[in-house]
């Protein structure tokens, strides 16, 4: 998934870049930065450092959630519209699913249940990943998990003791999507880690996500 991100940077001429990543993404956004391709990098509750029992749960919790939504799948559409379906569906990514908007609940169609790469993504992105090279990353980089996350457990902030000069922000009352939950609270992290970073000659910024 890293090299695909580079490619497209390579591609546009763009080297250094400011990434906010979630989940897997977060763990896309640290490989980045690895790579000596990051301006700065906000990671919400990045994947990588689970502990077995972690990544046992998760990737329990992770293969429910898309036997359910594909169940529900033609139905999806529907649900999305009532408020009660808008509740049911994003529940376990945020901590107050009774918030989330119609489009974000279709969204769940693509990232679960019609995912081509569901379970090859599951397999090497959450049960088999181990990160190496963090002491590598030179730039600002801000660690965020929510308080109500019940995905991620306590992954993130073990980051902390790979990543030098890096620093770890719980969000109150958050969820594992907290760009949904608290999303005025992300938007000044982001602010935060662009600001501390180096002023490049080019740069764009990169939006990589994933729940």
């Amino acid at each position: 998934m890293t090299d695909a991100v580079e490619a497209d940077l390579d591609e546009l001429g763009v080297g250094r870049v400011h990434v906010l990543g979630n989940s897997v993404g977060a763990r896309v956004a640290l490989e980045l930065a690895s790579r000596g391709r990051a301006l700065s990098v906000v990671a919400i509750a990045p994947s990588g450092l689970n502990t077995p029992p972690e990544r046992i749960y998760q990737g329990a919790a992770m293969s429910l959630a898309r036997l359910a939504l594909r169940a529900v799948a033609p139905r999806l559409d529907g649900m999305a519209r009532s408020a009660l379906g808008r509740t049911l569906l994003p529940t376990g990514l945020r901590a107050a699913p009774w918030r989330a908007s119609p489009v974000e609940a279709r969204a769940l169609k693509a990232g679960f249940a019609e995912s081509a790469d569901y379970w090859r993504l599951l397999w090497w992105g959450i049960l088999a990943d181990v990160p190496t090279g963090m002491q590598r990353i030179d730039c600002p980089v801000i660690l965020v998990q929510g308080t109500a996350d019940v995905i991620a457990a306590g992954q993130t902030p073990r980051y902390l003791w790979l990543i030098a000069g890096s620093r770890f922000v719980p969000l109150l009352g958050a969820g594992h999507a907290p760009q949904s939950d608290a999303p005025g609270a992300i938007v000044r992290l982001i602010r935060q880690a662009t600001g501390a970073a180096p002023r490049p000659g080019r740069t764009a910024s990169v939006t990589d996500s994933a729940a």
